[in-house]
C-alpha cells in the first residue's frame, strides 16, 4: 500500500525469503537516492529486538545473494540493513493492527483540512483507512492519502 520502492514483487519475495531464512521478519524496504548514491534499505525485526550483529548477518547474506542476482538490486548501488528503530516507519496497513492507541506521525499525499502532516493517536483502522485521534477529535484518513506513517517514540516490539 505505502510502497517505498519500485522493485518487482518477485524481488521483494526473494529478499523476504533471505531475511526469513535467517530468522528475522522483513519489516520494510525503502529505495532512496540518485545516481551513485542510490540506496536499497532493508528493515528487519524480531521479537527480542535487532542488534548490530543481526544487521551485519543479514547484510552479509543479502550481499552474497545480490552479487548472484543483480536483477534484484537494479540501479541501487548501496545496501543498508537496519532495525525499524524506536520511531519505526509503518510500511503497510497490516502493521497498524499492533499499534492501535499509539502516537503516530502521518504525512499525507494530499491536504486534509488544509494540512499535510498530522500527529495523534492511532484510534482505529478500518478497511479503507484510519482514525487519528488529535486532541479528542477523530480525523479520518483514507489509506490512499497516506504517504508515510511512523511511530513517535514507541519501543513496543510486536
Amino acid at each position: 500500500m505505502w510502497t517505498h520502492h519500485n522493485m518487482s514483487a518477485d524481488s521483494e519475495r526473494l529478499i523476504d525469503s533471505v531475511v526469513a531464512g535467517l530468522g528475522y521478519r522483513l519489516w520494510g524496504i525503502e529505495c532512496t537516492g540518485r545516481g551513485a548514491q542510490q540506496i536499497l534499505r532493508i528493515y528487519i525485526d524480531k521479537q527480542e529486538g535487532v542488534s548490530i550483529e543481526d544487521c551485519m548477518r543479514v547484510n552479509r547474506q543479502m550481499t552474497a545473494m545480490l552479487n548472484m542476482r543483480t536483477d534484484v538490486l537494479g540501479d541501487y548501488r548501496l545496501l543498508e540493513v537496519s532495525s525499524p528503530g524506536v520511531n519505526r516507519r509503518l510500511f503497510s496497513p497490516e502493521q497498524l493492527n499492533d499499534y492501535l492507541g499509539e502516537k503516530v506521525k502521518l504525512y499525507s499525499n494530499t491536504a486534509l483540512n488544509g494540512q499535510h502532516n498530522f500527529t495523534g493517536r492511532l484510534a482505529e483502522k478500518t478497511t479503507d483507512g484510519i482514525g487519528l485521534d488529535m486532541k479528542g477529535e477523530i480525523y479520518r484518513v483514507p489509506f490512499t492519502a497516506i504517504k508515510r506513517i511512523h511511530l513517535c517514540g514507541n519501543v513496543k516490539n510486536k
